[in-house]
């Protein structure tokens, strides 16, 4: 048995059948959002959002940066003073740099890190 519609009802932009009185307070209250709901607006705002969203993202990005700088280097030289880390700075007087031809070319003075061994590595 199907269920009979009224006589009045008219299809609403495209949202089924409604009465006429109901499609007509619908369309209403719809002005009425549309009067206070600026979707422009909000459009706007959004994109400004999420570029301000983008450039917090990029400052922390630094900070976090010199963060992972400063603590390297605060293991590297805990009591902030400079020291001799080999691959890394050797401290020179004038006669090391006289004796390699007033060279200042670092490969001549710091050397290569020594390499680290993994006692547990298996070379088999």
């Amino acid at each position: 048995m199907a269920l009979s519609q009224p006589k009045s009802a008219i299809p609403c932009a495209g949202q089924g059948l409604f009465q006429p009185r109901l499609c007509r307070e619908r369309c209403r209250t719809d002005d009425a959002i549309s009067a206070v709901y600026d979707r422009r607006a909000e459009s706007r705002q959004v994109k400004q959002l999420d570029e301000e969203r983008k450039i917090a993202v990029n400052q922390l990005k630094r900070a976090v940066y010199f963060h992972r700088q400063v603590a390297w280097q605060q293991d590297r030289f805990p009591n902030a003073e400079l020291v001799a880390v080999p691959g890394l700075v050797k401290l020179v007087d004038r006669k090391e740099i006289e004796a390699a031809d007033w060279s200042l070319t670092p490969s001549r003075y710091v050397g290569v890190a020594p390499a680290e061994e993994d006692e547990d590595f298996d070379f088999e």
